[in-house]
């Protein structure tokens, strides 16, 4: 017998969004198979606030609240948005590598051919397991941040940008106003330098790598 397909009402059209239509299907599938409504409880269970799923999965608020609370579930607000850009910019060093090492996930799982609301959800996902002992960003947080730095779920100019750093090419996420790519700025540079002096880093991270930790550019080719 053929499953019936349900069409979930969508809000007007969501730049990185997922297709406007799911199959109703129960089980266990692998992440090519998944659908919308599975990619919105995955991330509701991650922290992200109904806001953030309608915006980036395309659900109308009605449809999320219907479809994953009953009627007697209130959902206690979560406080205020975190959509300033300057949080990011005046983070201390352990949050600025937190943002860092979640933007590399998000990008290469970009440029493994995910949509953008399938590599935030999953590289949130896998950075939750990776400092589940001390997470420094909410969904909410990383979902503000790709906005800031690829202009994803935005109608406003980036006010970041990943860059590489010139000292040890591990890219890394700064204002868009600053043009200094060094080490001074670089949180994997300013993370080896504390690594060994300073207990409150080195208790939170690994021997850091340069190659492993995060995303590294390639070198320039002399032409």
């Amino acid at each position: 017998m053929r499953r019936a397909k349900t069409v979930v009402k969508q809000t007007g059209a969501v730049v990185g969004s997922l297709p406007s239509e799911f199959r109703a299907e129960s089980g266990a599938y692998g992440d090519q198979n998944w659908t919308t409504l599975n990619w919105a409880r995955l991330a509701l269970s991650l922290g992200a606030r109904t806001s953030v799923v309608e915006r980036i999965i395309g659900i109308e608020h009605s449809e999320l609240l219907r479809i994953f609370f009953d009627s007697t579930d209130h959902r206690k607000s979560a406080g205020g948005f975190p959509s300033s850009a300057e949080w990011f910019i005046k983070a201390n060093l352990i949050t600025a590598v937190h943002a860092t090492d979640f933007y590399a996930i998000f990008d290469k799982l970009r440029q493994a051919g995910n949509l953008p609301a399938e590599a935030l959800i999953k590289a949130f996902q896998k950075y939750s397991e990776k400092y589940h002992h001390d997470l420094r960003l909410s969904f909410d947080r990383a979902f503000q941040l790709i906005t800031h730095v690829d202009g994803l779920w935005s109608t406003e100019q980036p006010e970041l940008q990943a860059v590489a750093c010139d000292s040890c090419r591990s890219i890394y996420v700064t204002a868009r106003w600053k043009v200094a790519r060094s080490g001074d700025d670089c949180p994997m540079c300013r993370l080896t330098q504390k690594f060994d002096c300073s207990a409150r880093v080195s208790k939170r991270f690994r021997q850091p790598g340069l190659a492993r930790l995060f995303q590294v550019a390639e070198p320039a080719v002399a032409s």
